[in-house]
């Protein structure tokens, strides 16, 4: 039996925005950091909000349903809530001075774990996070947008297949050699509007197996390159 506890008022704005999308969100132990993956558009974008936990754990990876979820939406009076993984049975236990809930899930899809190593020839730049993140509320959804850095530059630019939508975004320091990558904006911008802004400056990383990999914060945006 796998065992891990998270504090519920974290675990509840990690799950939010409670959408209902065609892929389910999943809730990941690896070692010692838990996070919950949002999905866009069959998986061409993820977004994923981490939180450390005090001690070791083993690994797990499941979906949340929509029964999960909404089960969770009700608990937040409680301080935090203990997940028991039994092969496809999942427990959730929740405790209070005065109170006890538990909730038997008989069966939820446990799935692999998946990581994306890092790479000697990952470009990563360093931009403000408040001007990145408000870039994307103002992009056209309809067609394709590209991202491309200048070796020895540190303009970013950003400009949309149809023609009448570009930016730049200044980056704290050069690149280190040219590199572009194109993704649906559409899926950009579901992605990136629901990433509330952390710290002055977020990393983005344009890796070497093609996808565009963005931290703000706690939290981990990934893009499929446009197929």
């Amino acid at each position: 039996m796998l065992c891990v506890t998270v504090d519920t008022k974290w675990l509840l704005s990690a799950l939010s925005p409670n959408k209902k999308r065609p892929t389910l969100p999943r809730l990941i132990v690896d070692n010692n950091t838990m996070s919950v993956q949002h999905f866009y558009d069959g998986g061409s974008g993820m977004r994923a909000t981490s939180k450390l936990l005090t001690t070791n754990n083993d690994n797990m990876c499941f979906e949340m349903s929509e029964t999960v979820r909404r089960f969770l939406s009700c608990c937040s009076s409680f301080k935090s809530v203990t997940f028991h993984l039994n092969g496809s049975g999942l427990t959730m236990l929740l405790e209070s001075s005065c109170s006890a809930i538990q909730y038997t899930m008989p069966y939820v899809k446990v799935v692999p774990l998946l990581s994306m190593p890092k790479s000697e020839q990952d470009i990563e730049l360093r931009v403000p996070t408040e001007e990145w993140l408000n870039v994307w509320h103002t992009i056209p959804v309809k067609g394709d947008v590209e991202i491309a850095c200048t070796a020895r530059r540190r303009a970013i630019t950003l400009k949309h297949s149809k023609g009448r939508w570009g930016c730049a975004v200044q980056a704290s320091d050069v690149a280190c050699k040219n590199a572009s990558f194109v993704c649906d904006s559409r899926v950009a911008k579901a992605v990136f509007v629901d990433v509330v802004a952390s710290g002055a400056f977020c990393s983005l990383v344009l890796k070497a197996n093609g996808v565009m990999c963005c931290q703000v914060g706690n939290v981990t945006v990934f893009l499929s390159p446009k197929v």
